[in-house]
């Protein structure tokens, strides 16, 4: 999107937009599989980061085409000053989403670490817990998968992640979280809970969506 005109065109759409989101998340969901592999080899099996730039051409229908992706690209603007701002947008926003940057000072960070409901705070365990009315027909917890999703089942490995993701949600800045084809049956138990419990949090908040 070289052109400016094209470039106003297109953020000023929401069809451009769409696409071009429904575009990022086809790539990751047809490369889950793959980064699943990888993760693997890794001591942690916690979420990893990995910075990429997507470069896409779009036409006068705004229909948007992918042309390449680069992993871990150059954010410097020496080449190209007028991206100077976007970049520090992006690194501000990836860095708040990933815990690096932080709307606390520096003591309050620390003074909050010393504790071990440091993160309990950020994401109560009232607001990860869902399903209630369905809770009362958990017994046994696995009658139905949204019952792990209920006070009275839910593992501790389950509330970790969940935590970890509503902690991320209220940091994203900017960013925005991809949605995967609903048609597509999810890979992993942690997938399926994900999506349940994103599509209950997207019924009382539209920032879930």
């Amino acid at each position: 999107m070289g052109d400016p005109l094209t470039q106003a065109l297109f953020c000023q759409s929401e069809v451009g937009v769409e696409r071009g989101i429904r575009c990022l998340s086809k790539v990751f969901q047809k490369q889950q599989v793959k980064m699943l592999h990888a993760l693997k080899a890794l001591p942690s099996k916690a979420n990893f980061f990995e910075l990429s730039r997507f470069d896409f051409v779009v036409d006068e229908d705004l229909n948007v085409f992918l042309m390449e992706a680069n992993m871990s690209p150059n954010l410097s603007s020496g080449h190209f000053a007028q991206n100077q701002i976007l970049y520090e947008q992006v690194l501000f926003n990836i860095f708040s989403l990933v815990g690096i940057a932080s709307a606390f000072t520096k003591d309050i960070r620390e003074q909050s670490q010393e504790y071990n409901n440091a993160r309990k705070f950020l994401a109560p365990d009232q607001s990860i817990y869902s399903f209630a009315h369905e809770c009362s027909r958990c017994s046994p917890c696995d009658a139905m998968m949204e019952c792990q999703l209920c006070a009275s089942c839910m593992a501790p490995a389950t509330l970790s992640f969940l935590r970890a993701t509503s902690i991320e949600h209220s940091s994203k800045q900017d960013m925005k979280m991809l949605n995967f084809d609903e048609k597509q049956k999810p890979l992993t138990k942690e997938d399926h809970l994900l999506r349940l419990w994103r599509r209950v949090k997207c019924k009382h908040e539209q920032s879930w969506c």
